[in-house]
């Protein structure tokens, strides 16, 4: 939408960890970033947007889909994916994990990228951790081969936002950018 309605806009998008965007945005590498702020220096600002809510996703067709009495404890009947143990993703998982007096899962391949993580899921039963909202987002236009395990276990990871420069003004192009990005994260 942004570029329909400024065509000469360009912009790069970098996926990192929180730490590497906050160090990014602190240089003037990058304008804003999306994540979760590491600020100790006040040098940022963060305008939060909510919770990133995470959910357990398997390919279509896996096992435990035809399950007429899902468990927690069948879940680790089966490999999982997940990122290195030191990321945040994986520190909230099995945090949560352990809160519930669940088992640390078998987690054979560890990879940090999504779409690595969805092509596993859908050439193996392993089971992964990712954002509702990313999930959600690949499947929009179309059945994903991979779907949600219907268990809540009240998986997530600590709130995101917008982080800026403190006492720093965007220049205009980023400025309408950064405003869009606001309006939908928020839901205005």
């Amino acid at each position: 939408a942004a570029q329909r309605l400024h065509p000469g806009l360009r912009a790069e998008v970098i996926i990192a960890t929180s730490e590497v965007l906050c160090d990014h945005v602190r240089s003037g590498r990058c304008d804003f970033a999306l994540g979760r702020p590491r600020d100790s220096d006040g040098l940022l600002t963060t305008l939060l947007f909510g919770e990133e809510p995470l959910a357990l996703f398997v390919r279509r067709g896996h096992p435990l889909l035809g399950k007429t009495d899902l468990q927690a404890r069948d879940l680790f009947d089966h490999d999982w994916v997940m990122p290195e143990p030191a990321t945040l993703l994986t520190r909230s998982v099995l945090a949560r994990l352990s809160d519930l007096h669940l088992p640390v899962p078998q987690c054979r391949v560890a990879t940090g990228s999504n779409l690595f993580t969805l092509a596993v899921l859908t050439a193996t039963d392993a089971i992964a951790p990712l954002p509702r909202a990313v999930a959600a987002s690949l499947s929009v236009h179309a059945p994903a081969p991979f779907v949600e395990v219907p268990l809540d276990l009240g998986l997530g990871v600590p709130p995101y936002g917008m982080i800026r420069r403190a006492a720093t003004e965007l220049t205009p192009t980023a400025q309408r950018l950064a405003a869009r990005i606001e309006a939908l994260a928020l839901g205005a």
